[in-house]
């Protein structure tokens, strides 16, 4: 079962390099042998840390450890500084939508786990993309704690 796992793995680091993103860049993020002994890939989530404003992957696999949530980091990058003009940020979330359904052709619907070091206005339209159509776990960062704590789980019951 772990080379069936390892094989998905393989192959949607793969694909995540053929998307050809300008914008972003997105890849596994491989835990070093230490976590790997403690934390094993489900095949069933994936924690999405994405990193545009400040690199959030460390804090981001240390948090997963400690809690046990055996999900696998795609790591995704905004490449440089993000510029005052409109396309470059719809050109950002477009990339952040191609990710996602490229997750979803490889694993099918697993529970994403998503921590986000973003601005505001990126992180609404990030939000905006997903819907309610995925089972996505929102962490928040709470400085005075120095750690993550789950604030929301996306779905229709948010509607009310």
């Amino acid at each position: 079962m772990n080379e069936i796992k390892e094989e998905v793995l393989a192959r949607l680091a793969l694909k995540l390099t053929e998307l050809g993103l300008d914008k972003l860049i997105a890849r596994i993020s491989r835990p070093s042998e230490e976590e790997t002994a403690e934390r094993k890939f489900s095949g069933e989530d994936i924690a999405m840390a994405i990193s545009i404003t400040r690199p959030i992957r460390p804090t981001v696999e240390k948090f997963l450890a400690k809690k046990k949530i055996m999900a696998q980091v795609v790591e995704i990058e905004g490449r440089g500084r993000l510029p005052p003009n409109e396309e470059d940020w719809t050109q950002i979330v477009s990339e952040f939508y191609e990710i996602v359904l490229e997750i979803q052709s490889v694993l099918g619907a697993p529970t994403y786990h998503l921590f986000v070091s973003a601005p505001a206005s990126l992180t609404f339209a990030l939000g905006a993309v997903l819907g309610l159509n995925y089972d996505v776990n929102i962490y928040h960062w709470f400085e005075e704690l120095n750690d993550y704590k789950k604030i929301l789980n996306t779905s229709r019951k948010l509607l009310g």
